[in-house]
């Protein structure tokens, strides 16, 4: 019985050194994969922010242009008994460019904080994803 608990205990020693080994051999490929993630994923949202502000600063621009075609045509804004009623073909396109153009600035101020915070302070955001990984799985 002695020699089955030592026999086992020696393996289970062995195991371990090997998978401590592996671990420290693989720590600066994980810390780089975190790192690398981290600024392409902000990357991806730093890229959609500016594409909502690019789309609202043409939407404004398709709204301004056009707003005095729409307020000069007689026909446009005038209900069926020839008052003049609110039309909103003009006030749609700017808040619609609004919204965008909030979103986008949200959106890009915080991507580019974050790419800045991974490229500034590294093990300090490896710190605080290794950490946050860890409550995940426990």
């Amino acid at each position: 019985m002695r020699e089955l608990t030592f026999k086992t205990l020696t393996e289970i020693l062995v195991w371990a050194k090997t998978a401590g080994e592996f671990v420290v051999e693989q720590a600066p490929l994980v810390a780089q994969e975190i790192l690398t993630w981290g600024i392409v994923k902000n990357a991806f949202g730093l890229a959609g922010g500016l594409t909502l502000l690019a789309g609202a600063a043409l939407t404004a621009r398709y709204a301004i242009l056009h707003w005095c075609q729409w307020s000069q045509d007689d026909k446009v804004g005038k209900d069926m008994y020839g008052n003049r009623s609110p039309d909103a073909r003009k006030i749609i396109p700017l808040i619609g460019a609004g919204i965008a153009a909030v979103g986008g600035t949200l959106i890009s101020a915080l991507c580019a904080y974050a790419i800045l915070y991974v490229i500034t302070a590294p093990r300090l955001y490896l710190i605080e994803k290794i950490t946050y990984l860890l409550r995940r799985v426990t």
